[in-house]
């Protein structure tokens, strides 16, 4: 028996990626402005940020597991509705209210009342984090099982770089737009734009994610002959996959470079370049624009060539040049020159990655015969949420150890030398030995991405 191959309208593909603007939006207000907001205007100290989000990630990182083999099995609504639109849509509004609690903590002084700052810190994040789970779980799990041929993979990808940069922009200049250095009452302002600007566009997303009666059919039709597992023998058998483990180790340093330039920016446009909030704007502006532009290059770059291993590892050399250099700019004019650089590389790796994961699941499913795209999606959460550990780390011991004066206008030239370093440097060298583990240890070539393709159709999986 044949699998199931349903075509879809590019007005349907444009719908589902409507996802990826919610999550752009909302994740990079919280890599943009968290650790700042907490350290720099909240006064809370580096270690006490630091060691909070190392918290929130490693409940996500038991949260995603948990959830991803969870939703992995069908349920009640999977017959009627499929197993992931009713989640998809449930958990969208309790999310993005659930974000604007950790703008909002306790009017309380961090100085004499740290610990109190820090568990809303905890509690704000992980509740936030727990429902968003449950959207972002379901959302990214429909890629590989909606969309099963190459065209429709590179259609969608394409797609998701455009809405992702109005996700990223807004993420970037909502921010500068409202907040003011100083005045937390802005964060908070910033904060409930951000839920009215996620919750208008909802309906969007709705026709998208809605499943294929086909899909869903033949889904519970080769559920049901399938032999339950464990949590454990699934983790053993996802992690015995080298395309997949390898893929997770480049990807999380893909995740700390732009995690940690993104919660750098604020520090380096107020300290080292001495200018104001609104001025991110310009910057954003840049990036978005250089990587708008580079989208139709990876594209046709990409379906030329038909290697998304050789396309990403391209996309991600360029965000090392100018990640690197953006540590040694002190012009706010060339800085933008920097971020538009970045954004060239930023749109392709982008536009990339889902095909890239998407093939490591196809090879997965000749492997086990068995569908686990929501587990290994949540692996690929667990993989974004261990990079903000790490990026936390980076900025706590560098914040720490150079003398950052937590909720100080003005800093020492040993905190401005940390600045420098963790903004581009140290984050360019740890996606550098992300490249060089891609580019030696990951086996799927685009001979072998067709072997796969043509060995799915006779599995008929």
């Amino acid at each position: 028996m044949n699998t199931i191959v349903v075509r879809h309208s590019k007005k349907n593909i444009l719908s589902y990626n409507m996802g990826h603007y919610f999550m752009e939006f909302i994740n990079l207000v919280q890599s943009f402005m968290l650790f700042y907001f907490y350290e720099a205007e909240i006064g809370l100290d580096s270690w006490l940020v630091g060691l909070g989000l190392i918290i929130y990630a490693l409940w996500d990182a038991v949260n995603d597991i948990l959830f991803g083999y969870v939703f992995d099995r069908p349920n009640k609504f999977t017959k009627r509705w499929g197993r992931r639109f009713p989640w998809i849509v449930i958990a969208f509004v309790p999310m993005v209210f659930s974000f604007l609690l950790i703008f909002t903590p306790p009017k309380i002084s961090a100085q004499e009342a740290p610990m109190e700052i820090f568990g809303w810190l905890v509690f704000s994040t992980c509740l936030f984090d727990t429902i968003e789970t449950i959207f972002s779980v379901n959302f990214y799990s429909l890629f590989p099982y909606k969309f099963r041929t190459n065209e429709e993979r590179l259609t969608s990808a394409s797609f998701s770089v455009y809405i992702s940069m109005i996700g990223i922009v807004f993420g970037f200049i909502i921010p500068p737009m409202i907040v003011v250095f100083g005045d937390i009452d802005s964060f908070i302002l910033m904060a409930w734009l951000t839920v009215v600007l996620c919750l208008i566009p909802f309906p969007l997303l709705i026709p998208g994610v809605k499943e294929d009666r086909e899909i869903i059919d033949h889904y519970l039709e080769k559920y049901d002959k399938e032999k339950k597992e464990s949590l454990i023998v699934a983790l053993k058998e996802v992690f015995s996959q080298q395309s997949f483990v390898i893929y997770i180790i480049f990807v999380l340093t893909y995740h700390v470079l732009n995690n940690t330039i993104t919660a750098s920016l604020a520090y380096y446009i107020r300290f080292i370049l001495n200018e104001p909030a609104d001025i991110m704007t310009l910057v954003s502006v840049m990036l978005m624009i250089g990587s708008l532009v580079a989208v139709p290059f990876w594209y046709r770059y990409s379906k030329k060539i038909q290697n998304y291993r050789k396309t990403i590892m391209l996309a991600a050399c360029v965000m090392i040049v100018f990640g690197f250099l953006m540590s040694f700019i002190g012009n706010i004019f060339v800085f933008m020159g920097i971020a538009f650089g970045y954004g060239l590389g930023l749109g392709g790796f982008i536009a990339i990655m889902d095909p890239v994961l998407a093939d490591t699941i196809d090879e997965s499913i000749i492997r086990t015969k068995k569908r686990r795209e929501g587990f290994f999606q949540s692996i690929n959460f667990l993989d974004a949420n261990l990079s903000r550990v790490i990026s936390s780390v980076i900025l706590a011991a560098t914040h720490s150890y150079t003398g950052f004066i937590e909720g100080a206008d003005v800093q020492p030239e040993s905190a401005l030398l940390g600045i420098h370093l963790h903004t581009g440097i140290i984050p360019s060298i740890i996606l550098v030995i992300g490249v060089l583990i891609f580019w030696k240890f990951y086996p799927i070539t685009p001979e072998r991405s067709k072997e796969i393709k043509e060995k799915l159709l006779e599995l008929g999986i």
